[in-house]
């Protein structure tokens, strides 16, 4: 993960605390910036100087799409939809009405 102060002339490596080589998925609001990665989903409150694991409840870490809609945030994964509504502290299942709760999202 990195970040620019400037439009992009430069970029500072902003990991601390994060895991995973591969980043998935990005989101940000406000001020919290969730990722995920191939080790699970973060949550960074400072602009990425430091990242917590937020993966309490879910029962698949490996987090596909993040989308956040005001004090709601959905993510997706190979389980299905799952919601947060305190930034992470904890995920509820949210697959009622789902026919197939596997999540596919096209890498281009």
């Amino acid at each position: 993960m990195f970040l620019s102060n400037d439009n992009g002339s430069h970029w500072s490596a902003v990991t601390n605390g994060l895991t995973g080589n591969t980043i998935l998925s990005i989101a940000a609001s406000g001020n919290n910036v969730f990722a995920s990665t191939n080790q699970g989903l973060f949550l960074s409150s400072d602009n990425g100087n430091s990242w917590s694991s937020i993966n309490i409840g879910l029962t698949n870490s490996l987090v596909r799409t993040i989308v956040v809609s005001g004090s709601s945030v959905f993510i997706g994964n190979d389980d299905g939809v799952f919601l947060s509504t305190n930034n992470g502290g904890n995920w509820i299942a949210v697959n009622t009405g789902l026919t197939n709760t596997w999540l596919y999202i096209p890498l281009f």
